[in-house]
C-alpha cells in the first residue's frame, strides 16, 4: 500500500517558503491552532495536490508573492510518498512534487516530477505520474468555509455514488459504459462541426460589425459536466425524520455529519485498493457533544481498522483535543506570524508579511494548545502530572512554574476519578467496585495514582508534594509500597510539620498577608504577630494561625485564609528555592 509520510507547502495561501513541512505522519492527524492560523490551508494544499485543476491564482497564490512578483511565485507543494510497489534508489520512498510554475507545454497548468534521479518508467513524466496517484490514492477534502454544504454532497458524493452503482449492478455498469462512450462521441462531434456553427452565428451578429463594435460569437464546449451530473440528475440524497427532505433542508449539523459518513462508507466500499485522503475541516462543526464524540469514534475507526486510510483534520474541539498525547495521532499547531519589509518589486514603500509556521508539538506546544482550551489538567492521557493535597497547593505551584515552558498537569482530590483506596480488608478490585467515592488532602493520592496507572498505557512522570505532618509521612510509605506498571514517581515530602505557607512565605510576609485577611483591631493584631514569630523551625506558622483563630473565635476558618493567601500571588512574594531545583531536574524543564 501507499501513503503520505511528509508534506511540504511553498508559496500556497498563508504559506511562503519551503520551510512549512509536516514530518511524521500517521492515519490520524489533526491540525490546532487559532482561528485564521492557516489550518485550513493546509488541507486545502493536500487537497489541490491531488486535483491541480482546481487552482486559482487569485486565491491560492501567496499574498506576498503577488504583490512582489517573484520568479517563483505560483505555489509548489511536495509528498513524500512510501509505496512498497515503487523502487527508486533502492528505496520504497520517494517524492512527488506540484509544480504550479513550471509546464511542460504552452498549455499545461501545471507539473509533477519526482525529485530524486531515478529510472522508474512508470514516473518519468507529469502524465504518468498524474496517472499513478489517480490510480493510487483517492482524496476527498469536507470543508465548512469554501462552499455550501449542501454544494459539496452534490459534488463530492454523485461521484461515488456512480461508481457504487456500477460496481453493485453489471447491468447499470454496461449502461453507464455505453453512455460514457456516446457522451465523448457526442462531444467529439460538436468540437469537429463547431466552426461551422460560430460561423452561422457570426451573420447574425452583423449589427454590431455595422456599428464599429468588434463583437464576434464564439461557442465553448467545457469538460466540467461530469457525467454524474447527468445521470444523478434526478437522485437526490434525502435524510428522512419522520419525512423525508433534501439535504439542505434539514440543520447544519444533520447535513454536515450526514454527508461525512457517507463519504466515509463510499470510500471504504468503492476505493478499497486505493490509499483514501480525507480531509476533513472541523468535523465537530455544528454539532452538539455528545453527536461529536460519536462522530469522532466513527472517523477514528475510519482511520485505523485498515493501514490505507489517512485522515488529516482541523479541530477546536475538547472532544478532539483531548487526545493530544494519543500515540495514534498525530497533531501540528500552526501559528502565524508577521513581519514589515520592503521588497524591491513591490510598489508599495513597505509591505506586512503575514504568514503561517507549522510548529512542531513539543512540550511546550502542547501545554500552550490544553491551557488555551482549558484542557490542561483534565485530560487523562497527560504524560507528566504534580500531585498535590489541594487547590492552594495547586495554586503555589502554578505561580512558582511560570516563566518555563511548559507546565504538568496539576492534579488533587478534585481529580480522584472515583477510585476508592483499597484497604487492608479489601483487594484492589474491590475498591475499584466502589463509585461516587470523593476524598481530599493525602487520602486522594492513592486514588489518583490508581486511576492514572490503570486508565490507558501512557508512560508517566509523576511528582508527589506532600506535607511534612504524620499524614504526608504515612502516605509516602503507601505510595512506595506499591507497583505501578506505567508510572515513573518522584515524592518530595515538606519538612517536619510545614505544610506549603510555611516554605512558600517568608514569615514577615505570612504575617502582612494574614493580617489583611483577619482585618483584626490593634491588640489583636499584636498578639497574632507576637504569636507567628515565636514559631519554631519545627514547627508550622499555618497551624500557629488555626490555633489563634480557634483561641478567639473568629468568623473564619484556616481554611478561608489558605484559599485567600494563594489567590492573588505575584512573584515576588513567594519563595522557590525549596522545590524549583527538584522540578527541573524531574521534568527536564
Amino acid at each position: 500500500m501507499a501513503y503520505i509520510r511528509k508534506i511540504q507547502i511553498s508559496n500556497f495561501r498563508s504559506y511562503k517558503n519551503n520551510e512549512n513541512v509536516l514530518k511524521d505522519i500517521k492515519n490520524l492527524n489533526m491540525f490546532t491552532g487559532k482561528n485564521n492560523s492557516g489550518k485550513t490551508n493546509i488541507l486545502r494544499a493536500i487537497n489541490l495536490f491531488f486535483n491541480p485543476k482546481e487552482y486559482d491564482p487569485k486565491l491560492d497564490m501567496n499574498m506576498i508573492k503577488q504583490l512582489t512578483g517573484g520568479g517563483t511565485k505560483h505555489p509548489k507543494i511536495k509528498l513524500e510518498i512510501h509505496d512498497e510497489n515503487i523502487t527508486i534508489n533502492n528505496k520504497n520512498v520517494f517524492n512527488i512534487e506540484l509544480d504550479l510554475n513550471f509546464k511542460v507545454n504552452a498549455n499545461d497548468k501545471f507539473s509533477y516530477k519526482v525529485t530524486q534521479k531515478h529510472h522508474e518508467e512508470k514516473l518519468n513524466s507529469s502524465k504518468k505520474i498524474e496517472a499513478y496517484l489517480n490510480k493510487t490514492f483517492k482524496c476527498v477534502y469536507l470543508s465548512t468555509t469554501d462552499e455550501g454544504i449542501a454544494e459539496q454532497a452534490y459534488s463530492v458524493v454523485n461521484d461515488m455514488i456512480l461508481q457504487y452503482y456500477k460496481k453493485k449492478n453489471n447491468n447499470i455498469k454496461k449502461s453507464i459504459e455505453e453512455f460514457e462512450t456516446n457522451y465523448e462521441n457526442l462531444l467529439g462531434a460538436f468540437k469537429d462541426n463547431i466552426e461551422d456553427l460560430e460561423a452561422e452565428l457570426t451573420k447574425q451578429f452583423y449589427i454590431f460589425k455595422n456599428n464599429d463594435i468588434d463583437i464576434t460569437p464564439r461557442l465553448k464546449i467545457g469538460n466540467e459536466k461530469e457525467i454524474s451530473d447527468f445521470l444523478l440528475e434526478n437522485i437526490k440524497l434525502e435524510l428522512d425524520d419522520s419525512y423525508s427532505q433534501v439535504l439542505k433542508a434539514k440543520g447544519a449539523g444533520v447535513q454536515r455529519t450526514s454527508l461525512i459518513l457517507l463519504s466515509l462508507f463510499l470510500m471504504k466500499e468503492l476505493y478499497s485498493t486505493k490509499n483514501k485522503i480525507i480531509l476533513l475541516d472541523e468535523p465537530e462543526a455544528f454539532l452538539y457533544p455528545l453527536l461529536i464524540l460519536e462522530l469522532k469514534d466513527t472517523i477514528e475507526n475510519a482511520a485505523l481498522e485498515t493501514n490505507n486510510s489517512q485522515i488529516f483534520m482541523t479541530s477546536h474541539s475538547r472532544e478532539f483535543l483531548s487526545e493530544i498525547n494519543n500515540h495514534k495521532y498525530a497533531f501540528f499547531n500552526i501559528e502565524q506570524e508577521y513581519e514589515k519589509k520592503k521588497y524591491e518589486r513591490s510598489i508599495n514603500d513597505e509591505d506586512i508579511n503575514k504568514f503561517s509556521v507549522i510548529k512542531e508539538f513539543d512540550s511546550s506546544t502542547k501545554f500552550t494548545v490544553l491551557k488555551n482550551y482549558g484542557l490542561l489538567d483534565n485530560i487523562d492521557d497527560h504524560d507528566k502530572i504534580i500531585i498535590c493535597e489541594g487547590k492552594t497547593d495547586k495554586n503555589y505551584l502554578v505561580k512558582i512554574l511560570e516563566g518555563k515552558p511548559f507546565r504538568p498537569q496539576i492534579r488533587y482530590g478534585k481529580y480522584t476519578d472515583y477510585i476508592k483506596e483499597d484497604s487492608e480488608e479489601s483487594s484492589v478490585e474491590e475498591a475499584d467496585s466502589h463509585s461516587n467515592y470523593f476524598t481530599k488532602g493525602t487520602e486522594s493520592i492513592i486514588p489518583i495514582l490508581l486511576y492514572l496507572d490503570r486508565v490507558s498505557n501512557v508512560n508517566r512522570d509523576i511528582f508527589i508534594l506532600v506535607d511534612g505532618d504524620k499524614a504526608g509521612k504515612d502516605a509516602k510509605k503507601k505510595i512506595i509500597s506499591r507497583h505501578y506498571s506505567n508510572l515513573n514517581i518522584d515524592i518530595k515530602i515538606l519538612p517536619n510539620n510545614k505544610q506549603i505557607e510555611d516554605v512558600v512565605f517568608e514569615k514577615e510576609e505570612f504575617i502582612s498577608k494574614v493580617l489583611k485577611i483577619l482585618k483584626l483591631d490593634n491588640n489583636n493584631e499584636r498578639s497574632f504577630r507576637e504569636a507567628i514569630n515565636k514559631v519554631k523551625d519545627n514547627e508550622s506558622v499555618i497551624k500557629k494561625t488555626q490555633q489563634f483563630i480557634e483561641m478567639f473565635d473568629l468568623e473564619i476558618n484556616i481554611g478561608e485564609v489558605k484559599r485567600d493567601l494563594s489567590n492573588n500571588l505575584n512573584e515576588n512574594n513567594i519563595k522557590k528555592d525549596w522545590i524549583i531545583e527538584d522540578l527541573n531536574k524531574f521534568f527536564k524543564f
